[in-house]
Protein backbone atom coordinates (compact mmCIF):
# COMPACT_ATOMS: atom_id res chain seq x y z
CA UNK A 1 0.00 0.00 0.00
CA UNK A 2 1.22 2.95 -1.18
CA UNK A 3 2.62 5.67 1.34
CA UNK A 4 -0.09 8.39 0.04
CA UNK A 5 -2.62 5.99 0.59
CA UNK A 6 -2.12 5.31 3.70
CA UNK A 7 -2.13 8.86 4.61
CA UNK A 8 -5.26 9.67 3.57
CA UNK A 9 -6.93 7.08 5.59
CA UNK A 10 -5.36 7.91 8.68
CA UNK A 11 -6.78 11.63 7.89
CA UNK A 12 -10.18 10.32 6.93
CA UNK A 13 -10.46 8.31 10.14
CA UNK A 14 -9.30 11.02 12.33
CA UNK A 15 -12.25 13.14 10.78
CA UNK A 16 -14.77 10.59 11.29
CA UNK A 17 -14.00 10.20 14.74
CA UNK A 18 -14.45 13.87 15.00
CA UNK A 19 -17.78 13.97 13.60
CA UNK A 20 -18.75 11.09 15.88
CA UNK A 21 -17.82 13.25 18.92
CA UNK A 22 -19.53 16.63 17.78
CA UNK A 23 -22.44 14.64 16.90
CA UNK A 24 -22.82 12.84 20.24
CA UNK A 25 -22.32 16.01 22.25
CA UNK A 26 -25.11 17.76 20.08
CA UNK A 27 -27.77 14.85 21.22
CA UNK A 28 -26.39 15.06 24.56
CA UNK A 29 -27.42 19.00 24.48
CA UNK A 30 -30.56 18.52 22.92
CA UNK A 31 -31.66 15.66 25.10
CA UNK A 32 -30.61 17.57 28.23
CA UNK A 33 -33.75 18.87 30.07
CA UNK A 34 -33.90 22.79 30.10
CA UNK A 35 -32.93 24.22 33.68
CA UNK A 36 -35.48 25.42 35.82
CA UNK A 37 -36.18 29.38 36.15
CA UNK A 38 -34.89 29.28 39.41
CA UNK A 39 -31.50 28.18 38.19
CA UNK A 40 -31.23 30.09 35.16
CA UNK A 41 -31.40 33.44 36.93
CA UNK A 42 -29.24 32.95 39.66
CA UNK A 43 -26.60 35.64 40.63
CA UNK A 44 -29.21 38.02 38.54
CA UNK A 45 -29.78 40.12 41.24
CA UNK A 46 -33.92 39.64 40.34
CA UNK A 47 -35.88 37.42 43.77
CA UNK A 48 -36.34 34.66 41.74
CA UNK A 49 -38.98 33.26 44.24
CA UNK A 50 -41.51 35.97 43.38
CA UNK A 51 -42.66 34.90 39.90
CA UNK A 52 -43.33 37.39 36.86
CA UNK A 53 -44.42 39.97 38.52
CA UNK A 54 -40.83 40.63 40.21
CA UNK A 55 -38.64 39.44 37.31
CA UNK A 56 -40.47 42.26 35.23
CA UNK A 57 -38.50 44.86 37.85
CA UNK A 58 -35.56 44.11 36.11
CA UNK A 59 -36.54 44.68 32.48
CA UNK A 60 -35.93 48.79 33.14
CA UNK A 61 -32.64 49.17 34.13
CA UNK A 62 -33.24 52.66 35.83
CA UNK A 63 -36.33 51.67 37.69
CA UNK A 64 -34.13 48.69 39.16
CA UNK A 65 -30.89 51.33 39.52
CA UNK A 66 -33.22 53.87 41.67
CA UNK A 67 -35.25 50.97 43.90
CA UNK A 68 -31.51 49.84 44.58
CA UNK A 69 -30.30 53.24 45.41
CA UNK A 70 -33.02 53.97 47.83
CA UNK A 71 -32.98 50.84 49.13
CA UNK A 72 -36.35 49.78 47.92
CA UNK A 73 -36.49 45.90 49.91
CA UNK A 74 -40.21 45.89 49.63
CA UNK A 75 -39.71 46.06 45.61
CA UNK A 76 -37.58 42.48 46.62
CA UNK A 77 -39.51 40.99 49.10
CA UNK A 78 -41.59 37.99 48.00
CA UNK A 79 -44.47 39.42 50.14
CA UNK A 80 -44.00 42.98 49.58
CA UNK A 81 -44.82 45.31 52.20
CA UNK A 82 -46.83 48.08 52.06
CA UNK A 83 -45.61 51.59 52.44
CA UNK A 84 -47.40 54.30 54.83
CA UNK A 85 -47.16 57.84 54.59
CA UNK A 86 -48.60 60.18 56.84
CA UNK A 87 -48.42 63.86 56.31
CA UNK A 88 -50.60 67.37 55.65
CA UNK A 89 -51.56 68.27 52.23
CA UNK A 90 -51.11 72.52 51.82
CA UNK A 91 -53.70 74.15 49.05
CA UNK A 92 -53.49 78.10 49.50
CA UNK A 93 -54.64 78.62 53.05
CA UNK A 94 -56.34 75.34 53.23
CA UNK A 95 -54.49 71.98 55.06
CA UNK A 96 -55.51 68.76 55.21
CA UNK A 97 -54.25 65.76 56.84
CA UNK A 98 -53.95 62.60 55.18
CA UNK A 99 -52.47 59.11 55.13
CA UNK A 100 -51.09 57.26 51.75
CA UNK A 101 -50.68 53.45 51.33
CA UNK A 102 -49.42 52.33 48.35
CA UNK A 103 -48.32 48.30 47.72
CA UNK A 104 -46.88 46.52 44.79
CA UNK A 105 -49.43 44.30 42.50
CA UNK A 106 -49.44 42.20 40.03
CA UNK A 107 -50.60 45.27 37.42
CA UNK A 108 -48.22 47.73 39.06
CA UNK A 109 -49.59 49.45 42.27
CA UNK A 110 -52.44 49.23 44.54
CA UNK A 111 -52.81 53.17 46.69
CA UNK A 112 -55.35 54.19 49.46
CA UNK A 113 -55.29 57.38 50.70
CA UNK A 114 -56.97 57.87 54.43
CA UNK A 115 -58.59 60.93 55.65
CA UNK A 116 -59.10 61.42 59.29
CA UNK A 117 -62.96 61.90 58.51
CA UNK A 118 -63.12 58.78 56.85
CA UNK A 119 -62.10 55.12 56.37
CA UNK A 120 -60.88 54.95 52.84
CA UNK A 121 -61.28 57.85 50.91
CA UNK A 122 -60.03 57.08 47.48
CA UNK A 123 -58.76 54.04 45.99
CA UNK A 124 -56.85 53.70 42.96
CA UNK A 125 -55.44 50.70 41.21
CA UNK A 126 -54.11 50.20 37.38
CA UNK A 127 -56.35 47.58 36.65
CA UNK A 128 -59.00 49.23 38.10
CA UNK A 129 -61.42 52.53 38.15
CA UNK A 130 -61.16 54.79 41.27
CA UNK A 131 -63.39 54.14 44.22
CA UNK A 132 -65.05 57.04 46.13
CA UNK A 133 -65.97 56.43 49.56
CA UNK A 134 -66.13 59.87 50.75
CA UNK A 135 -67.03 63.36 50.21
CA UNK A 136 -64.09 64.89 48.35
CA UNK A 137 -65.02 66.88 45.65
CA UNK A 138 -64.60 65.68 42.00
CA UNK A 139 -61.69 68.33 41.36
CA UNK A 140 -59.77 67.40 44.01
CA UNK A 141 -59.48 63.51 42.92
CA UNK A 142 -58.82 64.06 39.21
CA UNK A 143 -56.11 66.74 40.35
CA UNK A 144 -54.24 66.02 43.63
CA UNK A 145 -54.92 62.68 44.14
CA UNK A 146 -53.38 61.84 40.87
CA UNK A 147 -50.46 63.94 42.05
CA UNK A 148 -50.05 61.79 44.55
CA UNK A 149 -50.35 58.80 42.80
CA UNK A 150 -48.28 59.65 39.74
CA UNK A 151 -45.26 62.35 40.76
CA UNK A 152 -43.64 59.53 43.18
CA UNK A 153 -40.80 57.09 43.06
CA UNK A 154 -43.62 54.24 43.23
CA UNK A 155 -44.52 54.69 39.72
CA UNK A 156 -41.43 55.23 38.26
CA UNK A 157 -40.49 51.89 39.56
CA UNK A 158 -43.55 50.00 39.08
CA UNK A 159 -45.22 51.62 35.86
CA UNK A 160 -43.70 48.77 33.97
CA UNK A 161 -45.25 46.57 35.22
CA UNK A 162 -48.86 47.81 33.70
CA UNK A 163 -47.00 47.49 30.35
CA UNK A 164 -45.65 51.78 30.54
CA UNK A 165 -42.94 52.26 28.05
CA UNK A 166 -39.44 53.85 29.25
CA UNK A 167 -37.35 56.23 27.12
CA UNK A 168 -34.28 58.20 28.27
CA UNK A 169 -34.55 61.55 26.64
CA UNK A 170 -31.71 63.05 27.58
CA UNK A 171 -28.72 62.20 29.69
CA UNK A 172 -26.63 65.29 31.47
CA UNK A 173 -29.11 67.84 31.55
CA UNK A 174 -28.57 71.29 32.64
CA UNK A 175 -31.31 73.63 33.79
CA UNK A 176 -32.75 76.15 30.58
CA UNK A 177 -31.09 78.86 30.60
CA UNK A 178 -27.74 78.09 32.69
CA UNK A 179 -24.54 79.95 32.41
CA UNK A 180 -21.29 78.90 31.06
CA UNK A 181 -20.00 78.28 34.40
CA UNK A 182 -22.97 76.25 36.13
CA UNK A 183 -21.56 73.97 38.47
CA UNK A 184 -25.57 72.81 40.50
CA UNK A 185 -26.71 69.26 39.30
CA UNK A 186 -26.84 67.65 36.40
CA UNK A 187 -30.12 64.89 35.40
CA UNK A 188 -30.58 62.16 33.29
CA UNK A 189 -34.48 62.69 32.19
CA UNK A 190 -36.53 59.54 31.68
CA UNK A 191 -40.09 59.33 29.66
CA UNK A 192 -42.99 57.29 30.94
CA UNK A 193 -45.90 57.19 28.85
CA UNK A 194 -48.78 55.16 29.40
CA UNK A 195 -50.11 52.93 26.28
CA UNK A 196 -53.74 54.79 26.05
CA UNK A 197 -54.87 57.21 28.47
CA UNK A 198 -58.00 55.99 30.53
CA UNK A 199 -59.05 58.91 33.30
CA UNK A 200 -60.54 56.27 35.26
CA UNK A 201 -57.88 54.03 35.96
CA UNK A 202 -54.91 56.04 35.32
CA UNK A 203 -53.58 59.65 34.61
CA UNK A 204 -54.88 62.36 32.54
CA UNK A 205 -51.56 63.18 31.46
CA UNK A 206 -50.09 60.48 29.16
CA UNK A 207 -46.54 60.93 29.64
CA UNK A 208 -44.32 62.08 32.52
CA UNK A 209 -40.79 63.42 32.74
CA UNK A 210 -38.84 62.15 35.84
CA UNK A 211 -35.22 63.94 36.50
CA UNK A 212 -32.96 61.96 37.92
CA UNK A 213 -29.91 63.83 39.57
CA UNK A 214 -26.47 62.28 38.13
CA UNK A 215 -25.10 62.87 41.87
CA UNK A 216 -27.52 61.32 43.45
CA UNK A 217 -29.27 58.56 41.76
CA UNK A 218 -32.92 60.23 43.23
CA UNK A 219 -35.68 61.95 41.63
CA UNK A 220 -35.54 65.74 41.70
CA UNK A 221 -38.64 66.54 39.79
CA UNK A 222 -41.20 65.07 37.42
CA UNK A 223 -42.57 67.15 34.50
CA UNK A 224 -46.49 66.55 33.26
CA UNK A 225 -49.13 68.02 31.62
CA UNK A 226 -52.88 68.09 32.04
CA UNK A 227 -55.54 69.37 30.24
CA UNK A 228 -52.52 72.14 28.10
CA UNK A 229 -51.40 72.60 31.97
CA UNK A 230 -47.49 72.14 32.73
CA UNK A 231 -47.23 70.84 36.01
CA UNK A 232 -43.87 70.60 38.04
CA UNK A 233 -43.71 68.23 41.20
CA UNK A 234 -40.01 69.07 43.09
CA UNK A 235 -39.04 65.95 45.49
CA UNK A 236 -36.82 67.40 48.00
CA UNK A 237 -35.42 66.86 51.52
CA UNK A 238 -34.58 63.04 50.89
CA UNK A 239 -34.04 61.51 54.00
CA UNK A 240 -33.46 58.18 55.28
CA UNK A 241 -36.70 56.51 56.77
CA UNK A 242 -36.25 52.73 58.37
CA UNK A 243 -34.18 51.16 55.70
CA UNK A 244 -35.26 53.30 52.39
CA UNK A 245 -34.92 56.95 51.08
CA UNK A 246 -37.66 59.01 50.82
CA UNK A 247 -38.39 62.69 49.98
CA UNK A 248 -39.37 64.80 52.69
CA UNK A 249 -41.55 67.47 50.89
CA UNK A 250 -43.22 67.42 47.14
CA UNK A 251 -44.40 70.71 45.87
CA UNK A 252 -46.43 70.85 42.61
CA UNK A 253 -46.13 74.41 40.60
CA UNK A 254 -47.52 75.27 37.10
CA UNK A 255 -46.15 78.91 35.91
CA UNK A 256 -44.65 80.14 38.49
CA UNK A 257 -47.54 79.42 41.23
CA UNK A 258 -47.32 76.91 43.64
CA UNK A 259 -50.07 74.63 43.34
CA UNK A 260 -50.16 72.18 46.17
CA UNK A 261 -47.53 70.90 49.04
CA UNK A 262 -47.19 67.33 50.70
CA UNK A 263 -45.70 67.39 53.73
CA UNK A 264 -44.50 63.99 55.00
CA UNK A 265 -44.66 63.63 58.74
CA UNK A 266 -43.69 59.65 59.00
CA UNK A 267 -43.27 56.70 56.62
CA UNK A 268 -42.89 52.89 57.61
CA UNK A 269 -43.16 50.11 56.12
CA UNK A 270 -45.80 47.27 57.18
CA UNK A 271 -44.73 43.92 57.81
CA UNK A 272 -47.47 42.06 54.82
CA UNK A 273 -48.93 44.31 52.80
CA UNK A 274 -52.95 43.42 52.63
CA UNK A 275 -53.80 40.68 49.94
Amino acid sequence: MSRKIIITLVVSAAVGMTLMVVYAKTSATRSRPLAPASQTLQGSGVNIEDGPAQMDLASQPEALKLSRRIGGNRFQARSASALDVSGVITTGTSQQSIQITRRRTVSGESVKLFTPDSSIALEWEASAVISDSSKIPNAEKSAEFERLIFDSVDQFILAQLRGASYYVVARNVRPDNAPDNYSGPLWDVVRIEDAAVDEQKGSQSKWRLYYLNRTTGLIDKVVSESQGQRIEASLSDWKKQGDELSPSTITWTSNGQTLMTFTVNTVSLSAKAAQ
